[in-house]
């Protein structure tokens, strides 16, 4: 897996909307929306027509995406009441610093992670072999988004595997 594939414009598995799904229905009806990894822009299909939504992503897949680089300082286009990263987390160098950019950039913030369930040194080669770069527990990430300035608003377990557990993350910035 890992980025080879979500670089490539038709690499979007199903289980991907379903999660998009269950991020967009927290989502109040006239927020502005920046959507961090957007992939193929699923969400903005979704949202209410009252949301104005602003794609973002590594590569700029159609016209209006912008190109926004998660493990580098945010420069965002305009103010957004809400920030969304859709499993994009796992993918960053530096959690604690990507956390603390986007706390300090929105007002509101709604992610997902997936934790790593166990401490065990033989779960790290199965996470960097999906490509994810960083490898915390639901403690370890939770304490970083309570450092970078976030209070979580709501918290719910959406899959589990053998080796990690994702929850979604709907959080306030004290910061922004």
């Amino acid at each position: 897996m890992g980025k080879r594939n979500w670089l490539s414009v038709h690499y979007f598995p199903h289980e991907w909307s379903n999660r998009t799904r269950l991020g967009a229905s927290l989502i109040e009806n006239t927020w502005s929306v920046i959507e961090f990894g957007a992939g193929d822009g699923f969400m903005g299909n979704i949202l209410r027509t009252e949301n104005k939504y602003l794609p973002t992503d590594l590569i700029k897949r159609r016209n209006d995406f912008e190109i926004v680089n998660l493990d580098l300082p945010l420069k965002l286009s305009g103010t957004f009441d809400v920030g969304v990263a859709m499993g994009v987390l796992e993918y960053t160098s530096d959690v604690r610093f990507t956390l603390k950019e986007v706390s300090n950039s929105v007002p509101n913030f709604i992610t997902t992670y997936c934790c790593a369930r166990y401490r065990f040194p033989k779960f790290k080669p199965l996470r960097k072999y999906i490509g994810w770069k960083n490898h915390l527990t639901a403690t370890e990430f939770e304490e970083r988004m309570d450092e970078a300035g976030f209070v979580l608003v709501y918290k719910e377990v959406i899959e589990e595997r053998l080796f990690y557990r994702q929850y979604l993350y709907k959080l306030k910035s004290r910061n922004a």
